[in-house]
């Protein structure tokens, strides 16, 4: 199946989640917010998210700093 994230198309197994496609990009799930097809997903729902075939992603990083 096909998503996108961040703008960039994807190509994943079927039943893929969410937190699969954040350890393919090796990104921490507690370091990062998510929207699933416009809309907010919370940390929780991550692993139990399936994704579609033209699911939208978008993923934003959390940076520390000082």
């Amino acid at each position: 199946m096909t998503i996108t994230a961040n703008g960039k198309e994807r190509v994943l197994t079927d039943g893929a989640s969410v937190d699969m496609v954040l350890r393919e990009l090796r990104l921490a799930p507690e370091r990062v917010v998510v929207e699933h097809n416009g809309a907010a997903l919370h940390r929780d729902r991550y692993a139990e998210t399936v994704l579609r075939e033209g699911d939208r992603l978008e993923i934003a990083q959390m940076v520390g700093g000082g």
